[in-house]
């Protein structure tokens, strides 16, 4: 206003016809230095607006929009830290990840802290690439937390991401201090929280958590019924209540209610979750219970479980384990198989199940029947694999050659560092042996050894091969402890 007060008292005071002469030229000089004066504060009142448009773009995921106003930017105003980040994220968001990583490199370096939105975008990226969580691989992820941190100390989501990588490094401690300062913000965190402090025994912790979880997560289904993931872990905290009735209504109501709707995609997660519940039932029955009136109700929950997926391949080798069972419960585990087999859920897992019992009762003609049914559904299964090649070495007449090849595929498809794979080379091992393959005998032989040290066949196998080797000592060694197990 000041720029102005003088030249409007001259006006004031002037008589009007004096000024007419005059006024074409003050017309002219208030088009040249209006404009001037008036541009700082309009360029920066524009810029602003585009910004707030950027960011509100950025927001609602469209970058086209946001790329526009951020070219219109460019000519407005000196760039700051919060634009060159929302260019980066378009840049991102449009393929232009060379040019996005660029800029964030600049925004958050390594040494030191920069802006804290572009500290956390990097985080995000660093989680994703983290392929072993040990405290000593988290100290890049740690530095650009605590630059995100140290702009906005309550971020709930950089400490959402503290609490991750802590938990996943084993760091418990670390993770519940972060997790607590933003649990009031993200109250769908109390049941991680109440996990947390069960696993560092601070039992009054968790549990207040896991009422807490539970109050918000009631609060939450009786407001939105259709909320999937807090029906899901609803159910599972009725479940560590040991109230299974009530998790179990609370997951088949909900699968009626997405199936009314139509909802596919709901109706198989939860259905999903039931069926894994009731393995979970399974467990902690077999566990605690070895009464045969536990083992009919473990026998008809893997029935449920079943009757849910009937591929669920958790179900099918409980029902594998518990068809050993004697009496009642071993003759229903048999039934069920035949039953999910009959009602058209032939996987090649239960045709497995069945052709190896039926092995292990000598019952030739039945193995092979379901060997062959599992094959064709599944012939990259190499327990399956590796169960037809122990078939074909022990049936009458023995088929080593056909045995092999089974074998060499079973081996081909595990990895060293797989579990199984002692058991699939020991297989192999044997039947070079009964081929008096002595060398390849001995390599797949001497490697199940460490993991099979217990088993007697192994033991006289490696016998049998020293021996044809001429390492007798050896061959006595393996030998006097099969005699020790006699």
């Amino acid at each position: 206003m000041i720029l102005f007060a003088r030249p409007i008292h001259w006006l004031e005071t002037r008589k009007t016809s004096h000024l007419w002469p005059a006024l074409p030229a003050a017309i002219v000089i208030a088009a040249v230095l209006l404009p001037a004066m008036l541009s700082p504060l309009l360029q920066g009142r524009t810029a602003q607006r585009y910004k707030k448009a950027v960011n509100e773009a950025v927001i609602d995921h469209d970058y086209q929009t946001a790329a526009l106003f951020l070219q219109k930017i460019d000519g407005n105003s000196p760039v700051d830290s919060s634009v060159q980040f929302n260019r980066a994220v378009v840049d991102e968001a449009l393929g232009r990840s060379d040019a996005a990583l660029k800029s964030m490199d600049l925004l958050a370096p390594e040494d030191e802290f920069g802006y804290g939105r572009a500290h956390l975008w990097k985080a995000h990226r660093l989680v994703a690439s983290i392929k072993e969580w040990t405290p000593a691989n988290l100290s890049p992820l740690i530095h650009h937390l605590d630059g995100a941190v140290a702009e906005e100390p309550n971020l709930a989501d950089a400490h959402l991401l503290y609490g991750f990588a802590y938990h996943k490094a084993g760091m418990k401690s670390e993770a519940i201090e972060h997790l607590e300062k933003i649990v009031d913000q993200r109250p769908e965190m109390h049941l991680t929280l109440a996990d947390l402090y069960d696993q560092v025994s601070e039992k009054s912790q968790a549990k207040k958590h896991f009422n807490l979880a539970r109050t918000h997560l009631e609060s939450t289904l009786d407001e939105n019924p259709q909320d999937v993931q807090a029906r899901i872990q609803l159910a599972l905290i009725y479940f560590r209540d040991e109230v299974f009735a009530k998790s179990e209504k609370l997951l088949v109501e909900g699968i009626a209610a997405a199936s009314a709707a139509e909802q596919k995609t709901q109706v198989q997660e939860l259905t999903s979750m039931l069926s894994g519940l009731y393995i979970r039932r399974v467990d902690a029955l077999a566990a605690k219970d070895a009464s045969v009136e536990s083992q009919v109700q473990i026998i008809a929950l893997l029935g449920q479980a079943l009757a849910l997926d009937p591929a669920n391949h958790a179900a099918i080798s409980r029902v594998a384990e518990f068809s050993r069972f004697e009496g009642e419960a071993g003759e229903q585990a048999q039934q069920l198989l035949t039953k999910m087999l009959a009602a058209g859920h032939a996987t090649a897992t239960a045709h497995l199940v069945l052709g190896t019992h039926a092995t292990q009762r000598g019952d030739a003609e039945k193995a092979l029947r379901h060997f062959k049914q599992a094959y064709r559904q599944n012939p990259k299964m190499p327990v399956l694999l590796n169960n037809v090649a122990w078939f074909m070495s022990h049936k009458e007449p023995k088929e080593y050659q056909k045995a092999l090849t089974f074998s060499n595929r079973a081996v081909e498809l595990v990895d060293e560092d797989n579990p199984m794979y002692p058991y699939v080379i020991e297989t192999r091992g044997q039947i070079h042996a009964a081929l008096q393959h002595w060398e390849q005998a001995l390599t797949d032989l001497e490697q199940a050894l460490p993991v099979l040290r217990g088993s007697m066949e192994l033991h006289q196998a490696l016998a049998r091969v020293y021996e044809a080797l001429g390492e007798k000592a050896l061959a006595e060694e393996h030998q006097r402890i099969v005699d020790a197990q006699k």
